[in-house]
């Protein structure tokens, strides 16, 4: 997986069309099936974190994940009839904030650090499991941890760091619970000019469609003949991602050709060379044919000899990819070189794949025949 990743994030690096993921996919072990399956994306990040962390142990980048993303959050429980008191740190690599009744991330963040009073059934909570809410909710350019003397932050938090964070990118979810797409806005170097990456298109988008298009909740149409209507926006941020301002520089510094595996560069000239050849062989297609070479060791070694009875295996006998223009003189004499088998020792035949998927000779080719190109 660490080399499918790696190649695919060069190639987003250095190539100007879009960039296939089937060889990262693949990696994970899925199939095209899997592929089109509905994932949640936040399950899907923190599996492939998972997975990028143990893939890195005992290696030069050991921790990278978790120097990264890694946050800790402080439990506390205390009794009110009993005097008993205790504390749990928790490390986390995202937050999942509450937007119901919030109008924005400084509300979720409230009720996040509120205290809740373990009572009754509120003991045995379990949120709104499958619900999707498309109530307006906005999340700032500019998210302060520090604001109201630091509320959010533990009594223990070093105060030394200054907790202001900017908004990198947003992912949207379009659609249902049980169904959608997603997509993301980017804005790689923090600067105005965000990009919309939607599969394989990746275009240009101001800072109001990335943005406030997707807060949700509902939006007025002016209608026809003053007769406006509301309509439910189902585009709606569902992850956000926020760089700390003071480490913005040591996470989105530029890319250094020396920080690139020479592997990496290798690999990516090896199949960009397989790609031109195999579009030239498909440009090129109608103008060869495939020829077949059995000898008599082939038939001796097929015959009766495996599960479907057959004169000759056809996967494994010498393939020539011959061009039509070529004459069949000169593929004789190439054949007998090949083989040591002089010319006229060869006998030529059309042969027949049956519904059994078994081949069958069907007849010799002609002296008339042979005389073609």
């Amino acid at each position: 997986m660490p080399m499918a990743l790696q190649s695919l994030f060069y190639k987003l690096q250095h190539i100007e069309r879009s960039v296939a993921t089937k060889d990262l996919t693949k990696s994970f072990g899925w199939d095209t099936q899997d592929a089109f399956l509905q994932h949640d994306v936040q399950e899907f990040n923190r599996v492939l974190c998972e997975k990028l962390e143990e893939k890195m142990k005992r290696t030069i980048v050991e921790g990278a994940i978790q120097h990264l993303f890694e946050g800790h959050q402080k439990n506390y429980i205390e009794c009110i009839n009993v005097d008993y008191k205790s504390s749990r740190l928790e490390s986390f690599y995202d937050l999942q904030l509450d937007v119901k009744g919030c109008h924005d991330v400084y509300a979720s963040f409230d009720k996040y650090v509120a205290i809740e009073h373990l009572d009754g059934d509120n003991k045995y909570h379990a949120g709104q499991y499958g619900l999707q809410i498309n109530d307006r909710y906005e999340f700032p350019l500019q998210l302060d941890l520090d604001r109201d003397n630091g509320r959010y932050l533990s009594p223990e938090a070093d105060r030394r760091v200054r907790n202001l964070y900017i908004l990198h990118s947003v992912l949207v979810h379009n659609g249902g619970v049980h169904g959608g797409h997603y997509y993301a806005f980017i804005r790689p170097t923090l600067s105005n000019q965000w990009y919309k990456f939607d599969d394989e298109r990746v275009t240009k988008e101001d800072m109001t469609k990335a943005l406030n298009e997707l807060y949700g909740g509902e939006e007025t149409n002016p209608g026809i003949n003053n007769a406006p209507f509301k309509f439910t926006r189902h585009s709606n941020a569902y992850m956000l991602v926020y760089i700390r301002e003071s480490d913005k520089d040591k996470i989105l510094c530029d890319i250094d050709e020396r920080d690139i595996s020479e592997d990496i560069k290798e690999r990516l000239k090896r199949e960009q060379k397989e790609k031109e050849l195999k579009k030239k062989e498909k440009a090129e297609a109608h103008m060869y044919m495939t020829v077949k070479v059995v000898t008599d060791e082939d038939f001796a070694e097929q015959i009766g000899k495996d599960i479907c009875f057959d004169l000759v295996d056809h996967a494994k006998v010498k393939s020539f990819r011959v061009h039509k223009l070529k004459s069949f003189h000169t593929f004789k004499e190439e054949i007998a070189s090949e083989f040591r088998a002089p010319v006229y020792f060869q006998r030529f035949w059309l042969w027949a794949k049956r519904q059994n998927q078994t081949h069958r000779p069907s007849r010799p080719l002609t002296l008339l025949e042979e005389s073609y190109t």
